[in-house]
């Protein structure tokens, strides 16, 4: 977030400057959170704003859910895409259902060191009706998002799984 201090700094020392030329402060904003994002995409920073009700760093502007493509990815690649809309392809191999009843699809026999997961919490459970027939090969549609440095695409129903 090192550009956050440049941007409010340039915003502040050209908002006058932009009133003079026909633009109004809104469109100021929204160019330069343009900015921000492809500063921080090439340093990778931006990831943390391009999330719904995310604040921008110049206004109280909320910036909405940015998806940044419809890719396919493999659980291995996942990772690297978060905030995305995407697919994941993998084969799951193992399916846990905690106390709670929320349900964990693991990609690996190893849970703690997969890097990716899917979660169906117990609230959808019902609209899954045998998530043993789950354990093949699967393509899993929606957000991916991280969760204790790992990716993961919450289910909420079986129209997500092909």
């Amino acid at each position: 977030m090192k550009y956050l201090k440049n941007i409010e700094s340039l915003k502040r020392s050209m908002d006058n400057k932009w009133k003079i030329i026909g633009i109004g402060s809104g469109a100021l904003v929204i160019v330069i959170i343009v900015i921000y994002l492809i500063m921080g995409k090439a340093s990778g920073e931006s990831e943390s704003l391009i999330k719904l009700g995310a604040k921008s760093p110049v206004s109280n502007v909320a910036l909405v859910n940015m998806p940044v493509g419809d890719g396919e990815y493999t659980v291995e690649e996942a990772v690297d895409h978060i905030g995305e809309n995407a697919t994941v392809v993998g084969t799951i191999s193992r399916i846990f259902t905690s106390k709670s009843g929320t349900a964990f699809l693991d990609f690996c026999e190893n849970f703690q060191t997969c890097p990716f997961t899917a979660v169906i919490f117990a609230s959808d459970a019902a609209k899954f009706k045998n998530l043993d027939q789950y354990k093949r090969e699967v393509r899993l549609t929606g957000l991916i998002k991280s969760y204790q440095g790992k990716a993961e695409i919450i289910l909420n129903g079986p129209e997500q799984i092909e």
